[in-house]
């Protein structure tokens, strides 16, 4: 069966994956401010994804590839059990 989430699914899923999920806390707080993870919300979620200061890129990128790092050995793992 293939799922088709729409926009709204998918940037929740997002949202939920880099501001709330309690698996990445200790990258969330080693790599993005935590005004956007204290009380996250979907305006602070826009603004870092909006933003325009490189720093702040460059770590939400290395949040991001260690994350489903994580994830993705996770994921092994259970298939192999």
């Amino acid at each position: 069966m293939i799922m088709i989430l729409t926009i709204e699914e998918r940037h929740t899923d997002v949202f939920h994956f880099i501001c709330v999920c309690p698996c990445y806390s200790d990258l969330r707080r080693r790599f993005l401010k935590s005004q956007y993870y204290i009380r996250p919300s979907v305006h602070k979620f826009n603004q870092l994804m909006s933003s325009d200061v490189n720093l702040e890129i460059l770590n939400l990128v290395k949040f991001i590839k260690l994350s489903l790092d994580i994830r993705n050995s996770i994921n092994i793992e259970s298939v192999n059990n």
